[in-house]
């Protein structure tokens, strides 16, 4: 089970690093926009992976916001 979470949090991590990196092209490009989206969704994948381990569900971005902030930023792990 162990490692189904340990390759889960990578798949989610790996998804998080080409999005990061799709935005950075963007920026290169003057493409604000798609830079701004892309680089936000670097960001909610990371937080997901930042979550599994918790075993946390959340159906909306706010949501995930508040997990984040509660399991992760609240305990002093980020």
């Amino acid at each position: 089970m162990a490692s189904d979470l340990a390759a889960a949090i990578k798949e989610r991590l790996d998804k998080a690093r080409r999005k990061l990196q799709s935005a950075e092209h963007c920026l290169a490009a003057g493409d604000f926009e798609d830079a701004t989206s892309r680089a936000y969704y670097a960001m909610f994948h990371a937080a997901h992976a930042a979550l599994m381990p918790f075993r946390v569900s959340t159906k909306s971005h706010k949501g995930l916001a508040a997990m984040l902030s509660l399991h992760r930023v609240k305990p002093g792990h980020l």
